[in-house]
């Protein structure tokens, strides 16, 4: 740094306090000031740190986002009687726009969109989140009282555990909390795991390629899928997925769940020796193909529109098995009939607003 620059950082601690500005952001905004100057011309001390001072108060623009700290709860405030029936709890973001209806999704506290500045200026205009297009109406929530409230263009929101009854799309609350960690997901099987145990001598290595990437890197060729393809084309139904998992770094291996274990042993063992996971798949390929599209067709209805049924895909879980998930924000009865149409365990959906009594 000159000395330019660091009458610049230095400037900017007089102006803010630490720790809403660390020393790195200083340093990094008086580098970059004296970059620009020297590029585009003579810029004042001021206006820079003007600037800083306002991308440290606007969260996901280099500085520590202060959100309104949570309020006692307000001494006037009373919620409506709510209806009766089962009741249903989340954790989730409240958004209470000036004329419209309040509602509660599951969306991220942090979820502020930026629209670009005009430039010179770095700055970027924060719009409040939305939840139009998702979520439930709510009522009989204390806004005073959410947790990272923050307030953009008069539009409120924060985030909150709510409890009430869910009717017609509509939550009455009739208890507010603190936001809660959302339950855990379902597990998935991960890249860098196997279902089947290492044979002997541990997985076989990827071949590296004889040209390296344009950054110098080295690839590796992966087993090839053509052998595993033509057995499928030749026998329909018999593979149900197919997939690679890297257990080891550079290590890949075809994984792949199958109907007839024995057959597809016989037939691809000899082809991809040690590089090659088969597991017995517990369901057809055309359940987990119908399960997939019966999901995808109901969030496409009304009724699964405004329950939020959506994301619907195949997955696998940590043994290997098959299984098709979605996402929803609560449940609806077509969504249960569904669940019952299908083996136990081929469809898991994640739903939001889950039973609370």
């Amino acid at each position: 740094m000159n000395a330019t620059e660091r009458a610049l950082r230095d400037a900017l601690h007089g102006i803010v306090a630490q720790p809403h500005l660390p020393e790195s952001l200083a340093e990094r905004v008086a580098v970059s000031y004296g970059r620009r100057r020297r590029r585009r011309g003579a810029m004042t001390v001021a206006a820079v740190a003007a600037g800083v001072i306002a991308a440290v108060a606007l969260p996901g623009l280099g500085g520590t986002p202060r959100p309104q700290p949570p309020a006692t709860a307000s001494p006037s405030f009373s919620r409506p009687p709510a209806p009766a029936g089962p009741r249903v709890a989340a954790t989730g973001t409240v958004v209470a726009a000036p004329g419209e209806q309040m509602r509660f999704c599951d969306i991220s506290g942090e979820a502020v969109t930026h629209e670009p500045g005009p430039w010179p200026s770095p700055l970027a205009t924060p719009r409040a989140p939305t939840c139009a297009f998702s979520g439930v109406a709510v009522n009989g929530v204390d806004l005073n009282v959410l947790g990272g409230r923050r307030e953009i263009g008069g539009v409120v929101f924060g985030r909150a555990w709510l409890k009430g009854v869910l009717r017609d799309g509509t939550l009455t609350v009739v208890e507010q909390e603190a936001p809660r960690a959302a339950p855990a997901p379902a597990p998935t099987m991960g890249l860098g795991e196997s279902p089947c145990a290492p044979p002997p001598g541990g997985w076989a290595a990827d071949s590296p390629q004889p040209e390296p990437a344009g950054d110098g890197t080295t690839l590796y060729d992966q087993p090839s899928l053509g052998p595993l393809d033509r057995f499928a084309d030749a026998n329909p139904g018999e593979i149900v997925y197919v997939r690679y998992v890297i257990p080891v770094r550079n290590h890949s291996v075809v994984m792949t769940a199958v109907r007839n274990v024995a057959k597809v042993e016989a037939a691809l063992r000899p082809v991809y020796g040690p590089r090659i996971c088969i597991v017995q798949s517990r369901y057809a390929k055309d359940d987990v193909r119908q399960a997939r599209r019966a999901l995808t067709e109901l969030g496409d209805t009304p009724d699964g529109r405004a329950a939020g049924v959506w994301d619907a895909g195949e997955t696998q879980t940590p043994e290997g098995q098959p299984r098709v998930d979605a996402k929803a924000a609560f449940m609806i009865p077509a969504l249960e009939r569904l669940l019952t149409q299908y083996p136990p365990g081929l469809v898991h959906v994640d739903v939001w607003l889950r039973p609370a009594d």
